[in-house]
């Protein structure tokens, strides 16, 4: 966030739920980037939403494109 790069957000918060980091870990660890760096920091939280959007949904559904969750 603080680098403010989009893949790079994308890559972390995949690596991060790959190791078990809950959609409230991720996001509370994205709201403490913007603490310490502030409003430019802030801009890119609409990335990190995304990336957890996409990589939850990845997850949550098995090699045919059917939901796991039930």
């Amino acid at each position: 966030m603080a680098s403010q790069c989009d893949r790079c957000i994308a890559v972390h918060v995949k690596s991060a739920i790959a190791h078990g980091a809950t959609r409230d870990e991720i996001v509370e660890a994205g709201f403490m980037a913007v603490i310490m760096h502030g409003g430019p920091a802030y801009m890119y939280m609409t990335s990190l939403f995304e990336a957890l959007d996409e990589f939850l949904a990845t997850e949550n559904t098995d090699s045919h494109g059917t939901s796991t969750n039930a």
